[in-house]
């Protein structure tokens, strides 16, 4: 039996999952937020639809995330999601990495009045394939972790680092 809760344990933590209903994920005074679609600048057509999904996602698991008619709202853009290659193959010909790079804009309103603004910027690296679509699809599924791992950081980051919207510093990682 304690060989089996340990095996349970281990596994958990290794794939990511963690228990943080509860956890203090807003400023002071905000029990939950609303996310609408992010505004899209980039040339992904999804983005914005697919980093406002992960910010809910995040706000769900520690039990902050509302409806449309919550008083807070977290508001979002996709500045720039590009895609470009970043080391060659080991014969120096080829793409063998391609990075890609988002930068967010993050907005925490309540009943209409800006609180804060935030920037971040982070990375993430995905391989080449063979195909046009297979390329396609590495570069989706990058967006989609990309995606995931900046917004499990920016509810940190709202919660802890806002600052008035004069002073928007850019978060950067990755």
């Amino acid at each position: 039996m304690e060989r089996r809760a340990l095996a349970l344990a281990l596994l958990l933590s290794a794939c990511g999952y963690r228990f943080s209903v509860g956890e203090a994920v807003l400023p002071e005074g905000i029990e939950a937020a609303y996310v609408p679609v992010f505004e899209n600048r980039s040339g992904e057509p999804e983005a914005g639809a697919i980093f406002a999904e992960a910010l809910a996602h995040a706000l769900a698991r520690s039990g902050r995330a509302a409806g449309p008619s919550a008083p807070a709202r977290i508001e979002g853009e996709v500045v720039s999601l590009i895609a470009s290659p970043v080391a060659t193959q080991s014969d120096g010909r080829g793409v063998g990495v391609y990075r890609l790079r988002a930068r967010i804009r993050l907005r925490l309103v309540r009943d209409g009045a800006l609180l804060c603004s935030r920037e971040m910027e982070e990375g993430e690296d995905y391989l080449p394939s063979r195909t046009l679509l297979e390329l396609d699809a590495s570069r989706r599924q990058a967006v989609r972790r990309l995606a995931s791992r900046m917004m499990d950081r920016a509810v940190g980051v709202l919660a802890t680092g806002c600052r008035p919207p004069s002073q928007p510093p850019l978060a950067r990682a990755g």
